[in-house]
């Protein structure tokens, strides 16, 4: 091979370690899709019930006005509090519209109950937070009752400024989390 040859395929060979080390990191919450874990005994009409109920949820969580949607969250989550809930929104003079919810996980712990992971993004303020769009992972569990599923309780595992996050699947662990933006 002459001379020439090997430096074009130096150079090649360096373009492609450079581009694959830089196409790394997702740059788009979109590319991250559901996974199920567990029995995987959920049938096709269990995950269109599963994802619809934590949509509803996700919205009551957070489109704030002045007050939650009592009548829904009834519906979908009789365990919760619709008091507690108005007074913590009221203290916290808390205002919050929903722009989108996706449902990134389901554990299913027995064919009655499961946990599911989801990240909304909103545009949010409170009493101490500036109004800017948010990312909000939520941890949404449900029980089957009466053959419909209800949820029965919710965390909130981590809030980010959209602005400067983005929401990614580790590789390894398969672990939602938020990294920071690359500075561009």
């Amino acid at each position: 091979m002459n001379k020439k040859r090997k430096i074009l395929l130096y150079c090649v060979i360096m373009l492609v370690m450079v581009s694959a080390c830089q196409s790394r990191l997702p740059e788009y919450s979109d590319l991250i899709t559901l996974r199920i874990y567990g029995q995987k005994t959920l049938g096709e009409d269990d995950l269109s019930s599963i994802d619809m109920l934590a949509a509803q949820y996700a919205d009551c969580l957070f489109t704030i006005n002045d007050k939650t949607n009592t009548t829904v969250l009834k519906r979908i989550a009789p365990d919760e509090d619709l008091n507690e809930w108005n007074n913590t929104y009221k203290k916290n003079r808390t205002e919050s519209i929903l722009k989108t919810y996706q449902l990134l996980n389901i554990y299913e712990i027995s064919s009655e109950k499961i946990d599911c992971l989801c990240v909304c993004e909103a545009e949010y303020a409170d009493w101490q937070t500036p109004r800017e769009e948010y990312l909000f992972i939520v941890e949404i569990s449900m029980a089957k009752r009466s053959d419909e599923w209800k949820i029965t309780s919710s965390s909130l595992l981590g809030t980010a400024q959209k602005s400067n996050t983005v929401v990614i699947r580790d590789d390894i662990t398969d672990e939602i989390k938020f990294i920071g933006k690359a500075c561009k």
